[in-house]
């Protein structure tokens, strides 16, 4: 599943690595020039996905999509952060079962190509989180702002390269978010208690 990471087709533009190489040889990312690009799509992308939410979502659920403002920004919040789940998830669980080589052979600073692009996506995903945690702060809280610097950090940081294979380990946290969004979106439509919130439950548990 996770073999469309290393395609041809995702390499970095070579104009962009040479641009940004020596800087982030500098302050010691060796790997960070060459995902770069992958990780501005990821956070351009979910950036996108919150405004076709707010647009769309209205016409889809005119009855359930909140009339307040504030609570509109989480509910598409929930919807970017549900899809990051969907997608990072079962990449995450197939490195973790099949692991590149390089990794194997060097869990400490070995760099595998498709746990580099991944943490690429996971720290463009976290940069659009702590943005958009630190524009809510009042209704996310510092908590989630928190959470997004951390991840953030931590992924970017795997770029050295160092600690890489901890990526994919630490990104399967994320099948909670699955569950825990849908729980959230039944109780919006009014379907809490019911046989699809208890099933959802115990693969919450």
């Amino acid at each position: 599943m996770a073999g469309f990471l290393e395609s041809p087709s995702l390499a970095a533009p070579a104009w962009l690595e040479s641009l940004v190489d020596p800087f982030c040889t500098l302050i010691g990312f060796t790997k960070l020039a060459s995902v770069l690009h992958i990780a501005l799509i990821a956070c351009a992308a979910s950036f996108a996905l919150q405004t076709v939410s707010h647009f769309i979502c209205p016409k889809l659920f005119p009855k359930t999509y909140p009339k307040i403002r504030a609570k509109q920004d989480d509910w598409d919040l929930h919807v970017v952060g549900w899809a990051y789940a969907l997608i990072a998830t079962p990449l995450a669980l197939d490195l973790i079962l099949h692991p590149s080589p390089e990794i194997v052979a060097d869990p400490l600073y070995g760099y595998g190509l498709a746990e580099g692009r991944l943490a690429a996506i996971a720290t463009g995903y976290f940069t659009w989180d702590t943005i958009v945690s630190a524009k809510h702060m009042n209704t996310q809280g510092l908590g989630f702002f928190l959470h997004g610097i951390g991840c953030g950090t931590a992924f970017l940081f795997t770029l050295k390269p160092f600690l890489m294979f901890c990526g994919p380990n630490f990104l399967i946290w994320e099948l909670s978010t699955i569950f825990l969004n849908i729980h959230w979106y039944l109780d919006k439509f009014g379907l809490t208690g019911t046989t699809a919130q208890l099933v959802n439950g115990v693969f919450l548990l």
